[in-house]
């Protein structure tokens, strides 16, 4: 009886177990590719601790800087568009890019971001390591539930 229900709890965790995918997509060409959120997760991860300033709560955001994530997926790359799945859309230059530290986070105090949390994707910006930041300028930039990638070439 303890192994049947083992076996259902681990059916109903793989099932209810996501591993979302983004669009990749380069503007010079018309062939676009799935990344696997699990494949971005086995790039060098850093952690920042910060006040969301949405939820207006403290949060532990685990995932990848943008800077790394280019330098695996389009060394050559002057920027990305970011779209969401409510078509929010965001263009994020290589300047911004390299002034701070942005992360694209894909997990919120241990737990992988859900699309009901801002997942599967969200950029998060160091606001903790950068007391300059113009929050009423940056803010703009916060974009969740990313579902394409556009490389700017």
């Amino acid at each position: 009886m303890l192994i049947a229900k083992l076996i259902l709890l681990s059916l109903f965790a793989t099932l209810y177990a996501k591993d979302y995918t983004i669009e990749l997509k380069n503007q010079k060409s018309t062939i676009n590719q799935k990344l696997a959120i699990s494949e971005i997760e086995k790039l060098n991860s850093v952690e920042y601790k910060l006040v969301d300033p949405y939820s207006k709560k403290e949060v532990v955001y685990k995932g990848v800087l943008v800077k790394d994530f280019l330098k695996n997926f389009s060394k050559n790359a002057t920027g990305l568009n970011l779209k969401a799945y409510d078509n929010y859309k965001v263009t994020i230059s290589k300047e911004l890019i390299s002034s701070y530290d942005m992360m694209l986070a894909y997990s919120a105090n241990g737990k992988m971001l859900e699309l009901r949390d801002g997942g599967p994707l969200k950029v998060v910006f160091p606001y903790h390591k950068h007391q300059d930041i113009d929050k009423n300028k940056i803010n703009a930039y916060w974009i969740w539930m990313i579902k394409e990638i556009e490389f700017i070439k």
